[in-house]
């Protein structure tokens, strides 16, 4: 289980059910809308603001690293902004472009 801070302290909680232990993954800044990749062995999340972007990190610790860079990007959405995984840990943003279009973002493998 991976929890959040309500005052928004650049760590994530991650809880092991097989250890039955918390531990934290920390990170550099704000983190928003976090997700675990499809085979559980990273965390991707969205920072906005300052350092606009999406991240990863791996569950077992370590440094994020940036998956996208989106400091030119206006994200938003009916209620906010909102980011998630499609099957394949590619992520979905809300994007305004000031049109009607959807767009599907590819990520090239690393």
């Amino acid at each position: 289980i991976l929890a959040m801070y309500s005052d928004r302290r650049p760590s994530l909680p991650l809880f092991d059910f097989k250890t039955e232990r918390w531990s934290t993954l920390n990170v550099r800044g704000h983190v928003d809308f976090p997700a675990f990749s499809r085979d559980c062995r990273y965390v991707y999340f969205l920072r906005w603001g300052h350092d606009q972007g999406i991240f990863r990190i791996p569950v077992i610790g370590g440094a994020e690293e940036r998956v996208v860079d989106m400091a030119q990007w206006h994200i938003t959405g009916l209620f906010g902004f909102s980011m998630t995984l499609d099957p394949t840990d590619a992520p979905l943003v809300t994007l305004d472009l000031g049109s009607d279009d959807i767009y599907a973002l590819t990520l090239a493998d690393r």
